[in-house]
């Protein structure tokens, strides 16, 4: 326990030290810079040995305590490590050129020059490295500082040449001061662009290190007056100055610091061609061998790291523009993709431009991708894209939003030219395609929505879009324009289905089982498992209003493999314990043909050996006019693999005795308009009666849905139905209440009707 919170006060302590050794460290400069200065005041120190010990010994103090402070800064923020060396840089070459000018006769002028200009190029280091820069490899930032480091050699040795070349007591003094002036400047310059391209936050610590450049900058200009105008500057004012200056430059810089969020785009640059201007500038006034050596080899070596640095910064530009181009453009078709798109419907929303967005939805797509593969979608998609891009011509944007959504945007709102512009989309995509050897084709529906002003956005107008396509999709008129009054009732439904798609996805659907007995023991045999959804209002919608909106919307399929899903784990223990011996559920024929559809029942099957057998699909007679061959194929692969097969609606659709002959059904649900008015027509009691003899020679049980009262059960019973099916025997109940409801009744029981709760069962 003990060593435990020795452990947790250990961070706490660092913290306390590190904070006390910067506070001495901040007094230690405080103390030793007023010694300095009142040293520096005091008459006749140059002459006192004494004095100018002490002086120098205060100044030393100073600037590495200086140092040191910014040092420690840099350990507590170790992110900003790089800048603030540079800053310590600074800070200790301009102490040890105040030195050199106090030294007096042991240093010649133009060594103190040297060190101020290096501190100047320093102080520009910090500047340009104290901002978020991205990753780069190291190769890159190897270069670059090479650049800098040159760079600020060419500019320290600068005065020195110009020095050289001018004759003695000339404009040299002048020459010097201007070029500290025009580095001042080009420092706080960095800053503000730093600011104004969002790498650096206007915070009070920016505001300092911009406050105490502007102040170096200014300062260096009166410099620069005093001597143009032939005065002696007071070195003692000018040093009080400056300490100052550094003293407001040393607080903002160890201020703790955060930087903004990097924009996209290309990394900004150093200025790179202002250093290699410099390097230019100075191997021209360099004449070796002499004290040009040094300089020819430092402007060599910065003009070279430059020119690579300016390579890398080509290549890097090219690589942006290339994931640029990427991020914008769609893999498969080359065509924009919705980033692109809503891209350009922001531009173009901006500039007031008149235009039209039209959304596009593949109508039968789905089943190419389920008959065919998604190998043979992509090269629909391909031929698709093609087909609208000759269609569009070089006018406007074309784009892939994503699945089988395409869109155009086009500098256009007059809607007749629009509406020949979607009939010609229309007529060119009708045409089919010939795809795994097959001819497929598809059609497509259009919702279009026009600009009304700069105060749209982009997500209203494709929502506008989006609801006039649904539309179109749902009245089959193939292209449909937004009207704000007409498209109420789509929006409402558009709003219906997105809800709905968010509930499926989090499994927000209320299953309900109705029980199937046996007409002439009352055993329970099976259930139908039946989905419902919850309105926002609060009403439970019933199975076949809900099948209708996920039609519309698209989502039966994702509906109808939820109820698998979940009818699969909720009858589990039902058809282990014998409770029941099957579980159904409708399908319609398109999601029966459908690849995913069959793989989650045969998972299922896979998953639980149990359920083999043991799970029904109800399918309509009218599924077999969207193609016997193809439902054939699919029934006999079902039962292959272990799913039973109802047809559902019997008596009224296609009725084919072929049906029954040839595939593999096991079970027949007679039509509830049948069952209703059983008792009063003479004609449906025969139809049931023949149903119900067929039935039994060719081995398929027949079912009686919707049965309401005693009657209509002793009725069916007579007639030779097998099972039956209705609120007269059980209402559709929750998964715990039909689990409680089938243990009273009881495997192999001769009742027919029990209660539960009185109601909900007669």
């Amino acid at each position: 326990m003990a060593m435990s919170r020795i452990r947790v006060l250990l961070p706490s302590t660092r913290i306390g030290l590190g904070r006390l050794l910067e506070s001495a460290t901040t007094a230690v400069v405080l103390v030793t810079a007023l010694a300095a200065l009142v040293l520096a005041g005091v008459p006749g120190t140059k002459e006192s040995p004494a004095a100018r010990a002490a002086f120098t010994v205060a100044l030393l103090l100073a600037t590495t305590a200086a140092a040191g402070r910014v040092l420690l800064a840099a350990q507590r923020q170790p992110w900003r490590a790089r800048c603030l060396s540079c800053l310590a840089v600074c800070i200790l070459t301009f102490g040890a050129g105040v030195l050199q000018l106090a030294a007096g006769d042991g240093a010649t002028p133009q060594d103190s020059r040297i060190l101020f200009q290096l501190s100047v190029s320093a102080l520009l280091g910090f500047v340009v490295f104290d901002i978020q820069l991205p990753n780069r490899q190291v190769w890159a930032l190897v270069v670059e500082m090479g650049a800098i480091v040159g760079g600020g050699l060419c500019l320290a040795a600068m005065p020195l040449l110009v020095s050289l070349i001018l004759p003695s007591g000339g404009a040299s003094p002048v020459v010097i001061a201007v070029l500290y002036s025009v580095i001042d400047l080009v420092i706080c310059g960095v800053i503000v662009l730093q600011i104004r391209k969002g790498m650096r936050t206007p915070t009070l610590p920016t505001r300092l290190i911009l406050l105490a450049c502007v102040g170096l900058a200014t300062t260096d200009l009166i410099y620069l007056y005093l001597v143009q105008a032939g005065r002696h500057p007071d070195g003692l004012v000018f040093l009080l100055v400056y300490f100052a200056i550094f003293a407001v430059l040393v607080t903002g810089a160890c201020a703790m610091t955060t930087y903004p969020e990097l924009r996209s785009g290309v990394e900004p640059a150093i200025p790179m061609v202002l250093v290699g201007v410099v390097a230019v500038v100075v191997l021209a006034l360099s004449d070796p061998p002499g004290p040009g050596t040094l300089t020819t080899v430092a402007g060599i070596v910065t003009l070279a790291a430059v020119l690579i640095r300016m390579i890398l910064a080509l290549r890097q530009a090219r690589l942006a523009a290339g994931a640029l181009h990427l991020s914008r453009t769609d893999e498969l078709t080359g065509l924009l993709n919705r980033r692109a798109l809503l891209f350009h419907l922001d531009e173009m929303t901006s500039r007031g431009t008149p235009f039209a967005l039209l959304l596009m939805d593949l109508d039968k797509f789905k089943e190419i991708n389920d008959t065919l593969g998604h190998v043979a979608g992509d090269a629909a998609l391909i031929e698709i894209s093609g087909r609208l891009a000759d269609v569009l011509g070089p006018d406007g944007h074309l784009a892939r939003l994503g699945g089988d959504e395409f869109a155009v945007l086009i500098a256009e709102n007059e809607e007749p030219r629009l509406v020949r512009l979607a009939d010609s989309i229309r007529a060119r995509l009708a045409p089919p395609m010939e795809l795994a050897g097959q001819l497929m084709s598809v059609d497509v529906s259009i919702g279009v929505s026009m600009s009304r002003g700069a105060d749209r956005t982009a997500s209203e107008l494709l929502r506008e879009a989006d609801v006039a396509m649904y539309r179109a999709k749902t009245t089959r008129s193939g292209s449909a324009f937004y009207s704000d009054t007409r498209d109420e009732h789509a929006r409402t439904a558009l709003q219906l289905s997105q809800l709905l798609r968010e509930d499926l996805r989090h499994g927000r659907v209320e299953m309900r089982y109705q029980g199937q007995i046996d007409s002439t023991t009352g055993a329970l045999v099976g259930a139908q498992a039946l989905a419902g959804w919850r309105h926002p209002s609060g009403e439970v919608w019933s199975e076949a209003r809900l099948l209708r909106l996920a039609r519309q919307a698209g989502l039966l399929p994702k509906l109808i493999e939820t109820v698998i899903t979940r009818a699969r784990s909720e009858s589990a223990a039902w058809l282990r314990s014998g409770m029941i011996t099957r579980i159904s559920f409708a399908c319609e024929t398109r999601e029966l043909l459908s690849a995913p559809i069959r793989r989650t029942l045969f998972e299922s099957i896979e998953f639980d050996p149990t359920a083999r057998d043991s799970l029904m699909v109800q399918i309509t007679e009218e599924s077999f006019l969207a193609g016997e061959d193809k439902v054939g194929r699919a029934i006999r692969e079902l039962r292959t693999r272990g799913v039973q097969v109802s047809i559902d609606n019997y008596g009224v659709g296609f009725s084919s005795l072929s049906l029954l002959k040839d595939l593999p059904i096991q079970e027949l649900r007679i039509d509830a308009s049948f069952v209703e008015l059983i008792g009063q027509d003479q004609r449906r009691q025969a139809i049931v009666a023949s149903s119900s003899a067929l039935a039994r020679s060719l081995g398929i049980r027949l079912v009686a849905p919707g049965v309401r009262d005693d009657a209509q059960i002793e009725l069916l019973t007579s007639l030779g139905v097998e099972v039956l099916q209705g609120d007269a025997i059980a209402a559709p109940l929750s998964a715990v209440e039909f689990g409680r409801w089938a243990r009273q009744v009881g495997a192999g029981s001769a009742a027919r009707r029990h209660a539960v709760d009185g109601s909900s069962v007669r």
